[in-house]
């Protein structure tokens, strides 16, 4: 099952770049139906829909929403991938408009401790640069950006997770 399952993760990245998103959009039902309980098929749907939701109040980014929390919750109860999750959800958020969502999210990812053994992924950035001025307490801003400063530190000592 976990080699169908990480199949059908790469055949759904390859089907989106190649522009096929109705048959990639498949792969992913099948995916959550093999895997009901992974985030990570969660979180492809919820990358799919917010994919399509190119303004604040598209329909597509209420399901993206809907999914990523959905994501968000399995992680949380078999305790890897959040930070994945939560990270896919500040990208939702920002695209949303939804800055206290970004800032719950944000408060999330720093309760998260950064350890080699965790399956997860580092922190992420690129959601910060699409945020207008006052978006976030800057408080909580400066408590992530810290955060990243601290895990660009320990990768520079310890060189990766392994």
């Amino acid at each position: 099952m976990a080699v169908r399952a990480r199949l059908l993760q790469d055949l759904e990245v390859l089907l989106l770049m190649d522009g096929r998103e109705d048959e990639a959009l498949a792969v992913i039902h099948e995916h959550i139906d093999l895997e009901p309980d992974n985030p990570l098929s969660w979180c492809g749907l919820a990358s799919w829909h917010h994919s399509l939701g190119k303004s604040p109040n598209a329909p597509a980014l209420t399901s993206a929403l809907e999914a990523i929390d959905t994501a968000v919750e399995k992680a949380r109860r078999r305790r890897r991938w959040l930070r994945y999750c939560l990270n896919a959800r500040c990208r939702i958020a920002v695209t949303m408009q939804r800055y206290d969502l970004l800032a719950e999210s944000l408060r999330a990812i720093l309760e998260i401790p950064l350890r080699a053994n965790l399956p997860d992924i580092w922190l992420e950035d690129d959601f910060l640069r699409r945020l207008p001025d006052g978006a976030v307490e800057p408080d909580l801003l400066g408590a992530y950006r810290a955060a990243l400063d601290d895990q660009k530190a320990w990768l520079a000592k310890h060189g990766s997770w392994a």
